[in-house]
Protein backbone atom coordinates (compact mmCIF):
# COMPACT_ATOMS: atom_id res chain seq x y z
CA UNK A 1 0.00 0.00 0.00
CA UNK A 2 1.42 3.33 -1.03
CA UNK A 3 1.65 6.30 1.30
CA UNK A 4 -1.16 8.00 -0.62
CA UNK A 5 -3.43 4.93 -0.33
CA UNK A 6 -2.73 4.73 3.43
CA UNK A 7 -3.46 8.43 3.80
CA UNK A 8 -6.72 8.07 1.82
CA UNK A 9 -7.76 5.09 3.96
CA UNK A 10 -7.06 6.99 7.21
CA UNK A 11 -8.92 10.04 5.88
CA UNK A 12 -11.91 7.87 5.00
CA UNK A 13 -11.89 6.26 8.48
CA UNK A 14 -11.57 9.67 10.13
CA UNK A 15 -14.52 10.97 8.08
CA UNK A 16 -16.61 7.93 9.05
CA UNK A 17 -15.72 8.50 12.71
CA UNK A 18 -16.69 12.17 12.36
CA UNK A 19 -20.06 11.16 10.87
CA UNK A 20 -20.68 8.66 13.67
CA UNK A 21 -19.73 11.27 16.27
CA UNK A 22 -22.06 13.82 14.65
CA UNK A 23 -24.91 11.29 14.62
CA UNK A 24 -24.25 10.49 18.27
CA UNK A 25 -24.19 14.20 19.17
CA UNK A 26 -27.39 14.78 17.19
CA UNK A 27 -29.07 11.86 18.95
CA UNK A 28 -27.89 13.20 22.31
CA UNK A 29 -29.16 16.68 21.41
CA UNK A 30 -32.50 15.22 20.32
CA UNK A 31 -32.82 13.21 23.56
CA UNK A 32 -32.11 16.34 25.61
CA UNK A 33 -34.59 18.34 23.55
CA UNK A 34 -37.23 15.63 24.04
CA UNK A 35 -36.63 15.61 27.80
CA UNK A 36 -36.86 19.39 28.01
CA UNK A 37 -40.11 19.29 26.05
CA UNK A 38 -41.40 16.56 28.43
CA UNK A 39 -40.55 18.75 31.45
CA UNK A 40 -42.42 21.73 30.01
CA UNK A 41 -45.47 19.63 29.07
CA UNK A 42 -45.57 17.97 32.49
CA UNK A 43 -45.28 21.34 34.24
CA UNK A 44 -48.18 22.64 32.12
CA UNK A 45 -50.17 19.56 33.17
CA UNK A 46 -49.48 20.44 36.83
CA UNK A 47 -50.48 24.04 36.09
CA UNK A 48 -53.94 22.84 34.98
CA UNK A 49 -54.44 20.92 38.23
CA UNK A 50 -52.85 23.34 40.71
CA UNK A 51 -53.52 26.66 38.94
CA UNK A 52 -49.88 27.65 39.51
CA UNK A 53 -47.92 28.93 36.51
CA UNK A 54 -45.88 26.16 34.91
CA UNK A 55 -42.68 28.23 35.09
CA UNK A 56 -43.08 28.45 38.87
CA UNK A 57 -43.63 24.69 39.00
CA UNK A 58 -40.38 24.14 37.08
CA UNK A 59 -38.53 26.58 39.35
CA UNK A 60 -39.72 24.69 42.42
CA UNK A 61 -38.79 21.34 40.90
CA UNK A 62 -35.35 22.71 40.06
CA UNK A 63 -34.89 23.96 43.63
CA UNK A 64 -35.21 20.34 44.83
CA UNK A 65 -33.30 18.61 42.05
CA UNK A 66 -30.19 16.93 43.46
CA UNK A 67 -29.31 14.69 40.52
CA UNK A 68 -29.04 14.92 36.75
CA UNK A 69 -32.15 16.29 35.13
CA UNK A 70 -32.45 13.15 32.99
CA UNK A 71 -32.84 11.11 36.19
CA UNK A 72 -34.89 13.62 38.17
CA UNK A 73 -37.58 14.28 35.57
CA UNK A 74 -39.46 11.01 35.20
CA UNK A 75 -42.99 9.69 35.59
CA UNK A 76 -42.04 8.36 39.02
CA UNK A 77 -41.27 11.83 40.37
CA UNK A 78 -43.67 13.92 38.32
CA UNK A 79 -46.52 11.53 37.49
CA UNK A 80 -49.55 12.50 35.49
CA UNK A 81 -52.15 13.73 37.94
CA UNK A 82 -55.27 11.72 37.23
CA UNK A 83 -58.45 11.07 39.14
CA UNK A 84 -60.46 13.02 41.65
CA UNK A 85 -58.35 12.59 44.78
CA UNK A 86 -55.57 15.06 44.11
CA UNK A 87 -54.81 17.45 46.93
CA UNK A 88 -52.38 20.26 47.49
CA UNK A 89 -50.63 19.60 50.80
CA UNK A 90 -52.52 22.31 52.73
CA UNK A 91 -55.86 21.07 51.39
CA UNK A 92 -55.02 17.48 52.38
CA UNK A 93 -54.03 18.59 55.90
CA UNK A 94 -57.24 20.63 56.19
CA UNK A 95 -59.27 17.60 55.07
CA UNK A 96 -57.62 15.49 57.79
CA UNK A 97 -58.43 18.11 60.43
CA UNK A 98 -62.02 18.27 59.19
CA UNK A 99 -62.36 14.47 59.35
CA UNK A 100 -60.45 13.65 62.55
CA UNK A 101 -59.82 16.90 64.42
CA UNK A 102 -56.59 18.73 65.18
CA UNK A 103 -55.05 15.90 67.20
CA UNK A 104 -52.89 14.22 64.54
CA UNK A 105 -52.55 11.08 66.68
CA UNK A 106 -56.22 10.35 65.88
CA UNK A 107 -55.82 10.68 62.14
CA UNK A 108 -56.58 7.37 60.47
CA UNK A 109 -55.46 5.78 57.21
CA UNK A 110 -56.21 2.53 55.37
CA UNK A 111 -53.57 0.37 53.72
CA UNK A 112 -54.61 -0.05 50.06
CA UNK A 113 -53.16 -3.56 49.97
CA UNK A 114 -54.55 -5.37 53.03
CA UNK A 115 -57.19 -2.76 54.06
CA UNK A 116 -55.76 -2.51 57.60
CA UNK A 117 -57.12 0.52 59.44
CA UNK A 118 -54.42 2.40 61.36
CA UNK A 119 -53.86 5.69 63.15
CA UNK A 120 -50.84 7.88 63.67
CA UNK A 121 -50.95 6.83 67.35
CA UNK A 122 -50.54 3.18 66.29
CA UNK A 123 -47.21 4.03 64.72
CA UNK A 124 -46.02 5.91 67.77
CA UNK A 125 -47.06 2.93 69.93
CA UNK A 126 -44.78 0.55 67.98
CA UNK A 127 -41.89 3.01 68.23
CA UNK A 128 -41.63 4.19 64.66
CA UNK A 129 -42.01 7.55 62.95
CA UNK A 130 -45.70 8.54 63.20
CA UNK A 131 -45.42 10.23 59.80
CA UNK A 132 -45.29 6.74 58.28
CA UNK A 133 -48.99 6.23 59.05
CA UNK A 134 -50.06 7.54 55.62
CA UNK A 135 -47.17 5.87 53.75
CA UNK A 136 -46.63 2.42 55.33
CA UNK A 137 -48.85 -0.37 56.52
CA UNK A 138 -48.31 -0.96 60.25
CA UNK A 139 -47.25 -4.54 59.51
CA UNK A 140 -44.03 -3.16 58.06
CA UNK A 141 -43.09 -2.05 61.59
CA UNK A 142 -44.85 -4.26 64.16
CA UNK A 143 -44.06 -7.61 62.53
CA UNK A 144 -47.31 -9.15 63.81
CA UNK A 145 -48.63 -11.66 61.29
CA UNK A 146 -52.27 -10.86 61.99
CA UNK A 147 -51.97 -7.07 61.79
CA UNK A 148 -51.17 -5.36 58.54
CA UNK A 149 -48.76 -6.18 55.76
CA UNK A 150 -45.50 -4.82 54.38
CA UNK A 151 -46.95 -2.34 51.87
CA UNK A 152 -45.50 1.12 51.24
CA UNK A 153 -47.16 3.87 49.22
CA UNK A 154 -43.97 4.63 47.33
CA UNK A 155 -43.31 1.07 46.12
CA UNK A 156 -43.04 -0.26 42.61
CA UNK A 157 -46.81 -0.45 42.11
CA UNK A 158 -48.99 2.50 43.00
CA UNK A 159 -52.39 1.36 44.22
CA UNK A 160 -53.08 4.40 46.41
CA UNK A 161 -56.18 6.45 45.72
CA UNK A 162 -54.83 9.80 46.91
CA UNK A 163 -52.07 11.99 45.53
CA UNK A 164 -50.74 14.90 47.56
CA UNK A 165 -48.78 17.67 45.87
CA UNK A 166 -46.21 19.10 48.27
CA UNK A 167 -45.04 22.73 48.42
CA UNK A 168 -42.37 21.96 45.81
CA UNK A 169 -44.97 20.49 43.43
CA UNK A 170 -43.70 16.96 43.81
CA UNK A 171 -46.47 14.36 43.87
CA UNK A 172 -46.71 11.75 46.63
CA UNK A 173 -49.06 8.79 46.76
CA UNK A 174 -50.60 8.36 50.21
CA UNK A 175 -53.06 6.01 51.87
CA UNK A 176 -56.75 6.93 51.93
CA UNK A 177 -58.31 8.33 55.06
CA UNK A 178 -59.87 5.79 57.40
CA UNK A 179 -63.60 5.53 57.94
CA UNK A 180 -63.05 4.85 61.65
CA UNK A 181 -62.73 7.71 64.07
CA UNK A 182 -64.08 10.35 61.76
CA UNK A 183 -65.78 13.36 63.27
CA UNK A 184 -67.62 13.98 60.00
CA UNK A 185 -69.32 11.34 57.87
CA UNK A 186 -69.52 11.62 54.08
Amino acid sequence: MSDQEALDKLTKLANEDDKKREQKEYKKYTEHGDKIQWIIERAKHYEKITLVDYRTVIDLWESKRNMSYMNFYQDGKQPLLEGENIFLLDDWLNEAVKLFGKDKMKWGFVCPSCKHDQTVADFEAVGTDPANAYLHCIGRHNKKEDEGCNWAAYGLFNICDITVIDTNFLAHSVFSFSEKGRLVEY
